[in-house]
């Protein structure tokens, strides 16, 4: 049975992302330095991921002499590849600024992004959405630019080939290809391959169930791979429509396994 004796996986991730947040750095000298960590960004059955966040003041130096903030990029994140990955590094080192200059940027316990946060993020190489979005975030969901892309090329090349390990979680990449722009692919899922090692381990026991924390009722839409479908009309008789079948579901349900078409047989997934 193969065997896998490495012990720098996680550091190796880490010092791919350090690399990128000294690119930014290079280009907004009162950056801070970080702790950059990684792990989980979503708990089965929720229905929302951290992909990244920036905690101020978060580490000690053992010595007592500084403290340093805290920058956490999310496993699932990892799985999106690097423009998603260099994307979120510049949305949290604009939280970053911002701490580093006084700035209010946003509210509601940080999940509301105010009109200043969009100027950071502006002015870090994201495009802001043109309005508030309509999930109370505000101006949250910025977009890499091209310019950017090219500015940073050769950190994010760097990101693609050394980024070795992630968390493909089928749910957060549900969630985040529903907030991809039109002309963004994201990688396809990593399958794993015949004999690989530590497939034969036993499968790890679901995380008991939070009830702590409400649930939000959010769904997500998913297809199956039907050509056709019938569907029935206001008159009681049905009709043909061309195209797969769409459904909700709940971030539990799809955490169960897969759930199948009746018709072709297929399990619902997102859309391409």
């Amino acid at each position: 049975m193969a065997t896998d004796t490495g012990t720098d996986h996680g550091s190796t991730i880490i010092r791919a992302l350090e690399g990128a947040w000294d690119a930014i750095r290079r280009h907004h000298p009162d950056l801070p330095g970080v702790v950059m960590v990684t792990g989980h960004g979503r708990t089965p059955g929720d229905d929302a991921v951290t992909w990244g966040h920036h905690w101020p003041g978060r580490w000690t130096a053992a010595d007592g002499s500084a403290v340093r903030p805290e920058l956490f990029a999310g496993g699932e994140l990892l799985a999106l590849g690097s423009r998603r990955i260099m994307q979120t590094l510049l949305h949290e080192a604009a939280h970053a600024l911002a701490t580093v200059r006084g700035i209010k940027d946003t509210s509601t316990g940080g999940r509301y992004h105010n009109r200043e946060f969009a100027k950071l993020a502006s002015a870090l190489g994201l495009q802001p959405p043109a309005r508030p979005d309509e999930q109370r975030r505000g101006f949250s969901n910025c977009s890499i630019t091209d310019e950017t892309i090219t500015r940073y090329a050769k950190a994010i090349s760097a990101l693609d080939s050394t980024v070795g390990h992630r968390i493909e979680d089928p749910v957060a990449r549900l969630i985040a290809s529903q907030a991809s722009l039109p002309e963004e692919t994201l990688p396809p899922v990593v399958e794993l391959r015949p004999g690989a090692i530590g497939t034969d381990l036993p499968a790890r026991p679901e995380p008991a169930r939070r009830t702590t924390v409400p649930r939000t009722g959010r769904r997500l839409a998913v297809v199956c791979r039907c050509a056709s479908h019938q569907v029935r009309d206001a008159h009681g008789g049905s009709r043909t429509v061309e195209g797969p079948r769409r459904i909700q579901a709940t971030p539990g349900l799809l955490d169960g396994g897969p759930v199948l078409c009746g018709v072709c047989n297929a399990a619902f997934e997102p859309e391409n």
